[in-house]
């Protein structure tokens, strides 16, 4: 959701305000200064409303497009642009293990940071309102889908996923399933990256006993996501969790 005000203030003021939010890591900010008539806004504005959304949006509470016309050395009209909460985590879940997993992610990143959402009940749709998404799926038998994603699997290529920042993570058994492991997580990152998502979150291979994954690098040196096995190492996740979150907000920031 955008919201839109205009409003007039002391500068000074929402300067220091603006740089004490950047010092703390409660947002970011992408600021543009304007020597420009007010009636010459609005194509300005429509243009920063477009790429407001995914370009300037923090993966905390929220982020702001600021352009001022100066009235005068302290006081600023300020167009602004708000887009709500930037990540939003998706997933399907059988028999609750994935389900798991996302809500320890939900909880590392900070459950009032994070929208959530099953998509047995969720429309996929909703991934267009967040700059950041991130996906779950577990793999299931000879890396077939799950049920709930599989239902859906479709729909998904009715978005436009341009400007989006995706991250996966997938349960697998890699075990009992060695020729096929998160073979469900690479047939969701391949789809979704060809509707026009970037891609963050990979994870290494090493640490892992599988013969074959469709959710490998080309050089095998990475997964396209976090790579959770329950039935197999289940003692290495939280930790996997951990570190993994620490990675994404690292890389998230880093736009």
């Amino acid at each position: 959701m955008i919201i839109r005000e205009r409003t007039e203030f002391d500068y000074p003021a929402e300067m220091e305000f603006i740089q004490g939010e950047r010092e703390q890591g409660h947002t970011t900010f992408h600021e543009t200064e304007h020597d420009v008539n007010l009636e010459e806004k609005n194509t300005e504005e429509e243009t920063l409303h477009q790429s407001c959304k995914h370009k300037y949006t923090s993966i905390f509470t929220h982020a702001y497009t600021h352009t001022y016309t100066y009235t005068d050395t302290h006081t600023a009209i300020c167009y602004i642009e708000t887009c709500t909460m930037g990540i939003a985590l998706f997933f399907g879940s059988t028999t609750g293990n994935t389900e798991d997993i996302a809500d320890q992610i939900r909880n590392i990143l900070g459950s009032d940071r994070v929208d959530i959402f099953n998509v047995a009940d969720d429309s996929v749709s909703l991934m267009l309102e967040y700059s950041t998404v991130i996906c779950g799926i577990p793999t299931w038998d000879y890396g077939e889908l799950q049920a709930d994603w599989e239902d859906i699997w479709e729909e998904i290529d009715a978005l436009d996923l341009t400007g989006i920042q995706m991250a996966f993570f997938g349960c697998g058994d890699q075990i009992g399933y060695p020729e096929w492991y998160q073979d469900a997580m690479g047939l969701l990152h391949d789809k979704c990256i060809g509707l026009g998502a970037t891609a963050i979150g990979y994870w290494p291979t090493s640490g892992y006993q599988y013969e074959e994954s469709k959710a490998q690098t080309h050089d095998g040196s990475q997964f396209i996501g976090l790579a959770v096995d329950e039935d197999g190492q289940h003692e290495l996740t939280e930790q996997r969790v951990s570190t993994w979150c620490q990675q994404l907000l690292a890389e998230i920031n880093e736009v």
